[in-house]
């Protein structure tokens, strides 16, 4: 797979905040266009870093160095976003998404219909493409035991690209977070 870089989405990015965290299996894009999950990253290396793509302030996607992967928080409560494209994202309650409006909401204030910023990449075409996407369901999840959340930190003015395949097609849907 190979991802042109070098096309702008009409984002913004935020410059402070606490973040929050996402689940071990959440997916990112290498600097190739491999997915890769969070908690593979994070268990592979003592000081793990990747380059990996992510966007900036002007709402380009840009390969960064991500560093600092590591485990943040070990909940038992957890916010599960469904969009109405089928990504499902599993974050604790302050983690971070793009509204269509450019502002950063935390999980845990997204409501049913909310639209967030996101990004739709088919590998037959030159870059993603901007696209919005409404919370399809939200739901906070209380679970039977304490699961490890991850946090990883990115080069000031960039975000990253969380991504996922879409069922039975080859796009894959990409999802701006909030990045220290």
């Amino acid at each position: 797979m190979t991802i042109e870089i070098n096309f702008d989405l009409d984002l913004v990015t935020s410059t402070s905040g606490l973040t929050g965290s996402l689940s071990g299996d959440t997916m990112i894009l290498d600097e190739h266009g491999e997915l890769v999950n969070l908690e593979e990253i994070a268990c592979e290396y003592d000081k793990p870093s990747l380059t990996v793509l992510t966007i900036n302030e002007r709402g380009r996607v840009k390969k960064t160095i991500a560093s600092q992967f590591r485990v943040n928080d070990w909940a038992n409560e957890v916010i599960k976003i469904t969009l109405d494209n089928g990504h499902v994202i599993y974050a604790t309650k302050n983690q971070k998404f793009q509204n269509a409006s450019g502002e950063w909401i935390k999980a845990c204030e997204l409501g049913f219909q909310t639209v967030i910023a996101t990004a739709i990449y088919n590998p037959s075409q030159p870059h993603p493409i901007q696209s919005f996407q409404e919370v399809t369901h939200i739901h906070k999840t209380k679970l039977d035991a304490r699961i490890p959340f991850y946090t990883f930190t990115v080069a000031d003015g960039n975000n990253l690209l969380i991504a996922q395949e879409i069922t039975g097609t080859k796009i894959i849907s990409l999802v701006p977070v909030y990045a220290e």
